[in-house]
């Protein structure tokens, strides 16, 4: 865990309602020119009792077009799948998402090159290391919250860049 969890009854109370989200929030690279898109759809719901519920069905794809100092082009586009229910607590700007089954969960990371030609292209579930540098509604990350609009973050392993997913509420 990159980022200690919150005690468990910690309750923000800007965070305790349904959230959807606006879009994807990729880290920036240095050198490296990004355009992104897609991300929208998903709904986390926070309830005052602590009780969260995640969709990530409706996600439209996140893509994600990086321009290096070469000029050379890769497109990453990110399908998010899954739903569940379980906890939630926040405090300071730390968020916990946890006890969903997260078997459901998967993304589908699709690498493509200048050209076009596929670079990767796999399903893998949300839990498996290979993707943490993607984010996911689910596990301990960062929030920043007002009363119209939220961003959701995950550290990623070893680089320390946060991507994310940014909200409004219902």
């Amino acid at each position: 865990m990159l980022v200690p969890a919150p005690p468990e009854g910690a309750l923000d109370e800007c965070l305790s309602r349904q959230w959807v989200s606006t879009g994807y929030l990729a880290p920036e690279l240095a050198g490296v020119l990004q355009e992104v898109a897609g991300g929208a759809g998903a709904t986390l719901e926070l309830r005052p009792d602590r009780q969260a519920t995640v969709s990530m069905d409706a996600t439209t794809p996140a893509v994600v077009t990086a321009t290096d100092a070469n000029s050379v082009v890769t497109t990453t586009t990110l399908q998010y799948r899954g739903k569940g229910t379980g906890t939630w607590s926040a405090t300071a700007g730390v968020i916990n998402v946890a006890g969903i089954d997260t078997g459901s969960f998967t993304v589908r990371v699709t690498i493509e090159s200048t050209d076009g030609g596929p670079l990767a292209d796999s399903e893998v579930p949300a839990t498996d290391l290979r993707v943490a540098g993607y984010a996911s509604l689910l596990g301990t990350g960062r929030y920043t919250c007002s009363p119209v609009e939220m961003t959701l973050s995950h550290v990623t392993p070893g680089v320390g860049a946060q991507s994310g997913f940014a909200f409004s509420p219902v």
